[in-house]
């Protein structure tokens, strides 16, 4: 006996089923089955691939979460992001599209992303500098976390020269 249920569900809704179909003769409810099923720790003898997505930096998100972009503080405060990232598959997606990554991060090329389509540019033009790390957040426990707070302290690499041990010592470090 099959049961089944009509859900009303909107033209947004059928647009996300289908950017998460894996092929032309999966049916909507296989699908949402497998979108929807609890991930399940599946070990090191898998053959499935790990679900969730690195940033980068040891930052991880989950199969499915989502990453949030806020410009403004205000946007942040109103819970209304520029834009919304999807982990699935190991990757990260924006505006349907998979993000590349760059010196082995997906922050800055999803952040430059966001900043085409925002046309977030100085006077001159250029686009403008932003960190990516304190611009996406990732909601967890109901709350927004900068991704930066994500990352494994020992894997962020900090651009700038180094002061050597003489150096720091004439400078009094």
């Amino acid at each position: 006996m099959m049961y089944a249920k009509f859900i009303g569900i909107t033209a947004e809704t059928a647009a996300l089923i289908e950017t998460r179909r894996q092929g032309p003769k999966e049916s909507e409810d296989d699908i949402l089955r497998r979108t929807l099923a609890p991930t399940v720790d599946r070990g090191a003898d898998s053959e499935e691939p790990v679900a969730g997505c690195d940033l980068g930096q040891g930052a991880v998100l989950r199969e499915g979460e989502r990453l949030y972009f806020f410009r403004h503080k205000r946007s942040r405060d109103a819970e209304k992001p520029e834009a919304i990232a999807e982990s699935r598959n190991s990757s990260l997606y924006l505006y349907g599209q998979k993000v590349e990554r760059s010196k082995g991060s997906l922050v800055q090329p999803a952040l430059r992303m966001v900043q085409e389509r925002l046309d977030d540019r100085n006077p001159k033009g250029e686009f403008i500098s932003l960190d990516a790390w304190d611009y996406w957040y990732v909601r967890r426990h109901k709350v927004f976390l900068k991704v930066g707070m994500l990352r494994d302290q020992e894997k962020i690499v900090r651009r700038g020269r180094y002061i050597s041990d003489k150096s720091a010592e004439e400078l009094g470090l």
